[in-house]
């Protein structure tokens, strides 16, 4: 069955930003394989990661 992740990064630091996205990909990848993804926003700091997955 395949799913959608949201990565919400409104207000995250530059800096943490790498971290925060690495740590629910690996959250993801334990779960099934990774799909597609999308960022929409209209800033680093205002935007989000769509991550579309497959469950294994």
């Amino acid at each position: 069955m395949k799913r959608m992740e949201v990565i919400d990064l409104f207000d995250v630091k530059y800096d943490r930003m790498s971290d925060k996205i690495n740590e629910i990909l690996v959250d993801i990848q334990q779960k099934g394989t990774v799909v597609d993804f999308k960022v929409l926003g209209s800033a680093l700091n205002k935007c989000a990661v769509f991550i579309l997955y497959e469950e294994d």
